[in-house]
């Protein structure tokens, strides 16, 4: 996980302004692609609602035609990586862990 920004030019303590950057562009297209559909943005803030059942009750009323009628956006657990320094080498290195984030 070191290498890939080390080979696009990207320092590992500047990573995270990075993919910020992505975040923001991915939120973009997601904010902008529903109000090209005329479809609104839900967040479901509880992890006992199930976005299956979410999804089924809106095919239910919209029928299974392909289409946008929706978006959904939660808070997802998943991977992510901090650089921590060696305190004997003193090299920075990309050690994995978890977190949440939003996701749509």
């Amino acid at each position: 996980m070191t290498r890939l920004p080390h080979a696009n030019g990207i320092r590992i303590f500047e990573y995270s302004a990075f993919a910020q950057t992505l975040g923001d562009r991915i939120w973009e297209s997601a904010a902008s692609g529903a109000a090209e559909a005329g479809v609104r943005i839900e967040y479901i803030s509880r992890p006992s609602i199930r976005k299956e059942d979410v999804v089924a009750r809106l095919l239910e009323q919209h029928g299974d035609h392909p289409c946008l009628v929706f978006v959904i956006s939660a808070m997802e657990c998943y991977l992510c990586h901090w650089p921590p320094r060696d305190s004997v080498t003193g090299k920075i290195f990309v050690q994995p862990d978890t977190g949440t984030r939003l996701h749509y």
